[in-house]
């Protein structure tokens, strides 16, 4: 897969660049590394495995403990000298499949909930069968990406999910922080 193969190349060169030549003494004095990704139907572990086998390798020098990586437990963060890593594995809540519109669409269900519920019934009008949000994967996670962008292009007209949500009123930081998935998320982020 060209994006695992580019993910690498990154590697190594930043691994080159904290040891160039594998020198301890020069070089980046420390990084941190968050891997984050969605379960899909496969789930948590099978994420966390290929991660792992995918990049072991590239980040022995300076964290040879990486395939000791956990999900989403910032206790859990894998550090060796000044370099560490964690991974946040998006999922449905109690499950370990899902993905990030598992976590957002609840969210976002009781501050909006007649505009889901109407881009809901309009995926549901024109995705039809053999179209991107009808087939693949995860064709119910496909549904509510599609149906949480139509829904947010009332307050951000023309822009993806990612903006949508980067900019919604309708997620706010009490919402976020009220919720043990989104507390467990920014705690793997803040002890990197």
């Amino acid at each position: 897969d060209s994006q695992h193969v580019a993910i690498q190349r990154f590697l190594l060169d930043l691994v080159e660049i904290a040891r160039p030549g594998g020198a301890p003494d020069i070089g980046l004095r420390s990084f941190g590394l968050l891997f984050v990704g969605d379960a899909d139907a496969s789930g948590v572990d099978v994420r966390v495995a290929g991660w792992q086998t995918n990049y072991a390798e590239a980040l022995n020098p300076v964290l040879p403990n990486f395939s000791e990586l956990v999900a989403n437990d910032p206790k859990q963060i894998v550090r060796h000298d000044n370099f560490s890593a964690g991974c946040c594995v998006f999922h449905a809540p109690g499950q370990t499949t899902g993905t990030l519109e598992d976590i957002v669409w609840p969210l976002l269900q009781p501050q909006i909930s007649a505009r889901l519920s109407d881009a809901e019934k309009f995926v549901d009008t024109h995705g039809v069968a053999g179209s991107k949000v009808a087939s693949g994967n995860n064709p119910a996670s496909k549904k509510r990406k599609s149906a949480m962008t139509i829904a947010g292009q009332i307050d951000s007209p023309g822009c993806s999910l990612a903006v949508v949500l980067r900019d919604t009123l309708h997620l706010t930081d009490e919402i976020l922080t009220a919720d043990s998935v989104c507390r467990m998320i920014v705690d793997s982020c803040l002890h990197m």
